[in-house]
């Protein structure tokens, strides 16, 4: 996986390594000592072994913080701790369990697992729903990779999401949704015009999220 960003290359390669190393070193959720960082033209390459999918994705996400990173390659792979009694049988009721007695994540959903290989399926209202359900399970010992399959049923309603926005600006007086505009396609959302302040947009935003059917918003909305 390859995550980019426009930066300037204001930092040299070995300069941005070693603080790439120093990221890793400093994140407890990273086990930096068995992952390996070369850089290239300001692309960072992580590889080497972890035991679990979320050491993986905190070892990318520290990487991502790094000022200077344009590109990351994600070369790390998981290799679970094998252990007496543990079986994909056994990773799937541990995701049963954990899918249940959430309070987030509605029932009806299914997870299969080979080899590893957690496949969520279902259908939800909500985006967050799909993306709670994946960091339920990604943390299992046992799990590898995580394949999100759940389905986002509602499509966007350029209604409702504009219904969500103006309540979140009446609930503070010093805000007006009046210069934000809303189209949306499918489970797309596009947000244009202006606000007040950085707070207001970031409020806008949030209330889209919270629309049933939503999966991606496009914040074109500039301040002031």
């Amino acid at each position: 996986m390859t995550l980019t960003a426009n930066l300037p290359n204001i930092i040299a390669d070995g300069d941005l390594r070693s603080d790439v190393e120093d990221e890793l070193e400093w994140d407890p959720a990273v086990p930096s000592t068995s992952i390996g960082i070369s850089v290239t033209d300001h692309a960072v390459t992580l590889a080497g072994t972890v035991h679990t999918l979320a050491h993986r994705l905190a070892a990318v996400k520290a990487a991502r913080r790094v000022r200077g990173v344009h590109a990351i390659i994600d070369d790390i792979v998981v290799v679970p701790i094998s252990s007496h009694g543990t079986s994909d049988q056994d990773v799937g009721l541990t995701i049963e369990r954990i899918l249940e007695s959430s309070s987030i994540v509605p029932a009806g959903l299914k997870a299969t697992v080979r080899a590893g290989l957690v496949t969520l399926t279902g259908t939800v209202n909500y985006q967050f729903q799909k993306n709670s359900a994946f960091r339920a399970v990604r943390d299992i010992k046992g799990v590898s990779r995580v394949q999100n399959d759940i389905v986002v049923k509602a499509h966007a309603s350029e209604t409702v999401v504009r219904s969500k926005i103006v309540s979140a600006m009446h609930r503070n007086a010093d805000w007006d949704s009046r210069g934000i505009f809303v189209v949306a396609t499918g489970h797309e959302v596009w947000l244009s015009g202006h606000t007040r302040s950085y707070a207001a947009r970031t409020q806008a935003v949030a209330a889209a999220w919270s629309a049933p059917g939503v999966e991606i918003v496009h914040d074109n909305i500039r301040i002031g």
